[in-house]
């Protein structure tokens, strides 16, 4: 747990042995969804965006509230990041505005434990080899394939609904 907390590992898959591992040290609000992730690389979903998708789904269908919660929160962030680069300041301050202000310190203070975990020497090696590891299996976006799940939810929701 240590080590893949330092460089910021919350959860594995195995291909070798086909078993998946999750950090000891996942924040509990993490955990249902963090576990469903990697239960979908078991079941052969090899795209991270994919597997978000899938921990996604799976999470906010359960009847227990807070592994649904668990669901939503692990998307907040991809959707932040791809709000923040394509709104402008106002429209980006006012969709932060619309999320309760105990949210955002939820994940202001999981960012903050993150950090104080993780070793930006041994993190940056880690990131450079599991890009190149992603991207030796079909995975184009390397890394950045982990927040192409907002284009999986936006296609998902079109989908939905009628024409």
């Amino acid at each position: 747990t240590p080590l893949i907390s330092m460089v910021g590992v919350t959860g594995s898959m195995g291909p070798f042995f086909c078993e998946f591992t999750v950090n000891g040290d996942v924040l509990p609000a993490d955990y249902p969804a963090t576990y469903a992730h990697e239960m979908a690389h078991q079941l052969g979903i090899t795209s991270e965006a994919e597997a978000n998708f899938y921990a996604y789904q799976v999470c906010i269908r359960s009847s227990e509230k807070s592994i649904r919660f668990s669901g939503y929160y692990s998307i907040l962030p991809h959707v932040l990041n791809n709000a923040y680069r394509l709104m402008d300041k106002e429209e980006y301050q006012a969709l932060l505005a619309s999320i309760r202000p105990e949210i955002i310190r939820l994940l202001q203070d999981k960012q903050a434990y993150w950090e104080a975990k993780y070793s930006p020497f041994i993190g940056r090696i880690q990131d450079w080899v599991y890009d190149l590891y992603l991207k030796g299996n079909k995975i184009p976006g390397g890394r950045k394939n982990y927040s192409e799940v907002i284009g999986l939810l936006i296609s998902y929701e079109r989908r939905k609904m009628p024409v």
